[in-house]
């Protein structure tokens, strides 16, 4: 019940604060999450560095990781993106990404102590801290420039396969 909850949170939130109005504005970079997101899941998929565990209602692995691919990063993408200070000065932009990355960090600490997430091969909290500071800059400039995000992207994706010693065949 934990996954379908933190998901029906995100939905009430982006719901209040309106974000869904926007979601035009940001259509790209959420389809972007989705693909990082499958793509870890392609890539990882014999050595996971993170597991979503089963908790009831929802009875299967593949349906857990749907959920956060297709609704869970979406929606935290959407609401990032929509409340983002993009008029604001580089300070309160620092300040807003490092409250979201105080979120998730939160959200994956209370996931972990209540086994709804598991780390494998190496992967810990800090790894964790390190990837949502690279994760939340990278919806922001993928919103502005795409092409440069994903540039990055395959970039800092190598240096995690590298660094955790992937087995791509």
């Amino acid at each position: 019940m934990m996954h379908i909850g933190v998901v029906a949170a995100l939905l009430v939130i982006n719901w209040k604060q309106a974000a869904f109005a926007k979601w035009r504005s940001y259509h790209a970079t959420i389809l972007y999450i989705i693909v990082c997101d499958l793509t870890y899941h392609y890539l990882c998929s014999r050595y996971p560095l993170w597991v979503y565990e089963l908790h009831r209602p929802i009875g299967s692995r593949f349906a857990t990781e749907l959920l956060y691919t297709l609704l869970f990063l979406p929606l935290t993408a959407l609401l990032y993106l929509a409340r983002y200070p993009w008029e604001r000065n580089w300070a309160a932009k620092g300040r807003y990404m490092l409250g979201w990355i105080a979120a998730y960090a939160s959200w994956e600490w209370l996931f972990l102590s209540l086994k709804g997430i598991s780390h494998h091969n190496g992967w810990s909290m800090t790894w964790s801290l390190l990837f949502y500071c690279e994760m939340f800059p990278m919806l922001a400039l993928h919103s502005k420039r795409p092409r440069t995000a994903y540039a990055l992207s395959v970039v800092c994706a190598g240096v995690w396969l590298v660094l955790f010693r992937v087995p791509l065949l």
